[in-house]
């Protein structure tokens, strides 16, 4: 007898045990498939967040991004370059109608041979830039300040998509708000003309009595088709902007709106760019009042040469130096300064005109 209630118990656990089993795979299998249908819910839904950042990754202007860097890396090798030797090689070959002569009769014993009218001469000369103020220093900083002015161009031109998408985006959800509206009265309708349907067929009301209401159902079946066709062309407009599928997409309602720094504004930042490139240019113009400082070296071999009563081919180099000092430039660079002084201001005047849009 105990054996037999112990064989049972046995059987009754192992029971428990596998009905337990399954009932842990079915959970499991639900949370599986409840977490797919959230995921696929989730990618139903579009942000606000999520139109900016599209519409600013796929603006056809993100390229020129990438132009301008490569520019800017190309002037910046070129300026370099002018720190590197300048080497020229040149050769050339006359031929004269007269050539100098002493103009006096020397002794029987004495004779100079005059040059030879036909004449030639091959030369290499190289030149070094040794001193020139950090002139081509300013001028790199004058291009890297360019390129930042024009990338935060782009990106206000992208910053203004914002506004578009904003009108496009709350359109949408109004509409669906108006459709929803139009739905539930639509409904309300369709309860109405049921009962006044139920109330003919008793022969309370005459047939004709459910006709305004199904005319009524009628307009705004003909509403909710419109409103469908305004936001499916919306919905085309936000598509091109933002590069996403807007198609069975839901759009989110915005929890807050934030309204946003002004300072943070890129328009604010470009202004400040733009006054940086005028000060890099007056930086430039003070570097061009110093003097430049060249050594230079020429070698080569020419009939004649330096030696101009030796009537022959001779070999023959010259090495120096020179320096390049502009005393007196007739104020240019004063009135240059003044005109840079005047674009401050312009600067200045336009951001202030910015910053009045903003506060209206």
């Amino acid at each position: 007898m105990l054996q037999s209630a112990l064989l049972y118990a046995e059987k009754n656990t192992k029971l428990t045990r596998k009905k337990h089993k399954k009932m842990q795979t079915k959970r499991i299998l639900i949370l599986f498939l409840t977490g797919i249908a959230f995921s696929l819910k989730a990618q139903d839904r579009i942000s606000l967040e999520q139109c900016y950042a599209s519409a600013e990754k796929n603006h056809p202007l993100q390229a020129q991004i990438d132009l301008l860097n490569r520019k800017t890396g190309l002037e910046l090798t070129l300026l370099d370059k002018q720190k590197l030797p300048e080497l020229r090689l040149d050769a050339q070959a006359t031929y004269q109608s007269d050539v100098v002569a002493l103009p006096v009769n020397l002794p029987q014993n004495m004779q100079i041979d005059p040059p030879n009218q036909e004449q030639w001469k091959t030369t290499f000369t190289a030149r070094q830039l040794l001193y020139n103020g950090g002139l081509i220093h300013r001028q790199k900083n004058i291009k890297k300040a360019t390129s930042e002015v024009q990338k935060q161009e782009i990106k206000v031109t992208i910053y203004r998509l914002k506004k578009q998408i904003n009108q496009l985006y709350f359109s949408i959800l109004k509409l669906d708000k108006n459709r929803e509206i139009l739905q539930k009265n639509s409904l309300q309708l369709e309860q109405k003309i049921q009962e006044i349907q139920h109330r003919i067929k008793r022969g309370v009301v005459p047939e004709t009595a459910a006709d305004p209401l199904q005319i009524k159902r009628l307009e705004l079946r003909q509403k909710i088709s419109s409103l469908r066709n305004s936001k499916r062309q919306l919905q085309e407009k936000l598509g091109l902007l933002t590069g996403l599928d807007m198609a069975g997409k839901h759009l989110d309602l915005p929890d807050v709106y934030i309204s946003e720094n002004r300072e943070e504004r890129p328009e604010i930042a470009l202004f400040d760019l733009q006054k940086q490139v005028l000060t890099q240019q007056e930086q430039l113009l003070k570097k061009q009042r110093y003097p430049k400082l060249i050594a230079f070296g020429t070698g080569g071999a020419g009939n004649p040469g330096l030696n101009m009563l030796d009537n022959s081919t001779q070999a023959f180099y010259i090495v120096g130096a020179k320096l390049q000092w502009q005393i007196f430039d007739w104020n240019t660079r004063k009135t240059q300064r003044q005109a840079l002084a005047v674009n401050r201001e312009i600067i200045d005047n336009q951001k202030q005109i910015f910053n009045w849009k903003i506060l209206i």
